[in-house]
């Protein structure tokens, strides 16, 4: 809802000096209002933010409030547009413009950027934490973290403070991050812009002395909304003790070295004393390089010396360690080598060792039946063998690819399914704090996941659906780990984007030439956290409590039946929740190529109603939304 009314200032298909073809809108906060539009010379996505007469005239002439917001989004259009860095948003263009609108004329100050329509930072951060999985936050520091922290590096070296990081302000591109949201940026030469009783920022992420005063704010600040942030990527979301910036943030009991040394990191950045703070990126990114890199040895070897036996020690461990890596190199090259497997070997019904064949076209055999039962009590429907062009858009995509013949399940997995499944191999499973892993590798999570929709739980040692009427719901909040076990324990796998694009595509005429498309924000990925969007967690005026992160405007089914089934008889798709997927490898050597997930569908990818194609978006297989699920596919000759 518009800060000054029930409906967007700007209509679809208003132009901006010529420049600026309006889209659709995206959200409406404090600030202004987003929206996505195209640029028409150069017919590329980007999103425009305004400022509108009727915003500026819902603050009751209150000409010091008026004055301090035109200033503050003219200061963000000078703070982005003096910074280019590859994880910084980047601003097009800038100006003033008059719109007639409902008899009268207005006029606006706009903004317009680059168009990001992925989730945002938030989308990815685990409500119950990464806590004790070293392996995973090893790595989402140095993919996530670590570009951050260099955008954040170049802002300090421009002299300008942000101000207000925090996850909803780092969107994501894929997988690079990008900083936006320069409202309350400042720095030396800037002079405060606000009245001194009010408070500016988000009260999780706000160092104690910027409640006190935003304009002393110094580039400390944004060093403790740093150790903001990578506190909720190990502990999880904030509650009320961590949440209010009055108490230092410190991990609950780490047991190991590395969570340890992290702990220290993140107390260090987190300091209510400013002087006692982390000083600067530069130091906060060398103690975590100290820490990813460090290993037992060279993080106590300040504290005690080596003595002649441990020198001695250290250098046999070091000979059998090359010359294991040596066994295993020459046995890999006497046997062929196959990639590993999402689930553990000791799952019942699983070969060990069992890996992704490579795809072959295989003619449609006369013999093989239309319609097959798995052994979930999947039905799965034949697909036939045809081609399938993706356009020069798609870069290294792009091409016409034979798809052989193949069976599809005719709906989502359920949580009915999943849970069936979880109870068959309940002895490989490990659940802390609604967070269901096996072998380290994390499957689902057991949370809320939307407002008084918690379909799974798991007490007294089995999982249960909480709720008969959600037995046919898609399970979602599942990563691709999980999803991956489910289809090799039933003996089947996921599809890849080649096969889900094909059969996306019965529910249309064949003669209909598939395009590319820039991806539509408005479905479910992009509603988890959508570009630009400001849901009233930042704070103006007066204290108040921790905010909620972004609800999801996704609106399940009551059942995966309720769709209606394409010409091949497959239910659902871009009807409901997106799926996971693999990202086809056109090599035939597909064993040796590391495999990519993707997510493909729902309400936001897939086909637009144009019938363009939509690439999917790549994900981590150790990431969990929403409103993303899985459905499975499988070879004809597994039922000849």
């Amino acid at each position: 809802m518009s800060a000054h009314g029930k409906n967007p200032f700007l209509e679809k298909g208003t132009v901006l000096n010529g420049k600026w073809e309006i889209i659709e809108h995206i959200a409406t906060g404090g600030k202004g209002e987003v929206y996505r539009a195209r640029q028409i010379n150069l017919d590329r996505p980007v999103a425009v933010k305004i400022i509108s007469e009727g915003l500026l005239a819902s603050f009751d002439d209150d000409q010091e409030e008026i004055k301090a917001t035109l200033e503050r989004f003219r200061r963000e259009v000078l703070t982005m547009a003096q910074v280019r860095h590859p994880n910084i948003l980047q601003v097009y263009d800038q100006d003033q413009a008059v719109i007639q609108k409902g008899g009268t004329t207005s006029s606006i100050d706009y903004l317009v950027m680059e168009y990001i329509p992925g989730p945002t930072l938030r989308s990815i951060l685990h409500s119950e934490g990464l806590r004790d999985n070293e392996k995973d936050i090893r790595k989402w520091i140095r993919e996530y973290f670590f570009p951050i922290l260099d955008g954040v590096q170049k802002l300090h070296d421009l002299g300008i403070v942000h101000r207000d990081l925090k996850p909803e302000n780092v969107l994501l591109d894929e997988f690079t991050p990008k900083i936006t949201d320069f409202g309350l940026a400042g720095g030396p030469r800037w002079q405060g812009v606000t009245r001194s009783h009010h408070m500016e920022g988000t009260i999780p992420y706000m160092p104690p002395e910027q409640i006190m005063d935003l304009g002393g704010t110094d580039s400390r600040g944004d060093i403790y909304a740093l150790g903001k942030i990578l506190y909720e990527v190990v502990i999880g979301k904030m509650g009320k003790d961590t949440a209010f910036p009055l108490k230092t943030a410190h991990l609950l009991n780490p047991d190991t070295l590395f969570l340890k040394r992290l702990d220290r990191i993140i107390q260090q950045a987190t300091a209510e004393d400013k002087t006692k703070r982390i000083p600067s990126v530069s130091v906060l990114r060398k103690a975590l390089l100290d820490t990813l890199e460090g290993t037992e040895e060279t993080l106590f070897s300040s504290q005690r010396p080596r003595t002649k036996k441990a020198r001695l020690a250290v250098a046999m461990v070091a000979l059998l360690v090359v010359a294991s890596i040596g066994f295993h190199i020459l046995y890999h090259r006497a046997k062929s080598s196959q990639p590993p497997i999402a689930v553990p070997s000791s799952l019942p019904g699983v070969t060990p060792g069992l890996a992704p064949q490579k795809e072959k076209i295989t003619p449609l055999n006369s013999n093989a039946p239309l319609t097959v039962k798995g052994k979930d009590g999947a039905i799965l429907h034949l697909v036939p063998q045809g081609k399938l062009t993706f356009p020069e858009s798609f870069g290294l995509q792009a091409g016409t690819f034979d798809v052989p013949a193949f069976y599809m399940d005719e709906i989502e997995v359920t949580n009915q399914q999943y849970v069936d499944f979880l109870n068959h191999v309940l002895s490989t499973i490990r659940v802390e704090d609604g967070v269901v892993k096996v072998n380290g590798d994390i499957w689902l999570l057991l949370e809320e996941v939307k407002e008084g929709y918690d379909p799974i739980m798991f007490h007294n040692g089995k999982f249960f659906v909480t709720d008969p009427k959600y037995d046919y719901y898609p399970v979602v909040r599942i990563t691709a780990y999980g999803a991956e076990a489910y289809a090799r324990f039933y003996r089947r796998r996921l599809p890849n984007e080649v096969e889900w694009f094909y059969v996306r595509r019965g529910g249309f005429k064949r003669s209909e030439t598939p395009a590319v498309d820039s991806p539509e924000p408005s479905g479910t990925m992009m509603n988890m956290d959508n570009m630009h969007s400001h849901t009233g967690d930042t704070i103006h005026g007066q204290v108040s409590s921790p905010p909620t992160p972004p609800q999801s405007h996704q609106k399940l089914s009551d059942s995966v039946f309720d769709s209606k089934p394409n010409p091949y008889g497959i239910r659902g798709m871009d009807e409901n929740v997106s799926e996971w997927g693999i990202r086809f490898q056109k090599t035939s050597l597909r064993e040796k190529e590391e495999t990519q997930y993707i997510i493909l569908g729902g309400l936001n990818t897939g086909l637009t109603k144009e019938n363009k194609m939509i690439q999917g978006i790549p994900r981590h297989p150790w990431e969990a939304f929403a409103e993303v699920g899985f459905r499975c596919v499988s070879d004809v000759t597994n039922y000849q």
